[in-house]
């Protein structure tokens, strides 16, 4: 059975290419390092993708310097979140 949340997502309308684009133009660049509030590790921007089902931008990411860390995907709505004391979940390095 789906939740209300998966079938809201069917009933949303697909964005065209150039939007999506556009979208991602928002998104932190590739290369780009950050650094964690919670844990001050250093992360670095993978690439930036969209999540078909629901078009949500997503950005991948792993920890800085470890070239066999995983990968991680995080909607890019978190990335860029305001946490309630007012610190950005990810603080740019660069």
């Amino acid at each position: 059975m789906m939740t209300e949340q998966e079938l809201h997502a069917l009933d949303v309308p697909k964005k065209t290419d150039g939007e999506l684009k556009t979208i991602l133009q928002t998104c932190p660049a590739p290369g780009q390092c950050f650094i964690h509030y919670k844990t001050q590790t250093v992360y670095i921007v993978i690439c930036n993708a969209i999540r078909e089902h629901d078009q949500t931008p997503i950005v991948i990411y792993r920890k800085a310097g470890e070239f066999d860390a995983p990968y991680f995907a995080r909607p890019l709505r978190e990335w860029i979140e305001i946490l309630p004391d007012g610190v950005s979940r990810f603080r740019s390095l660069t």
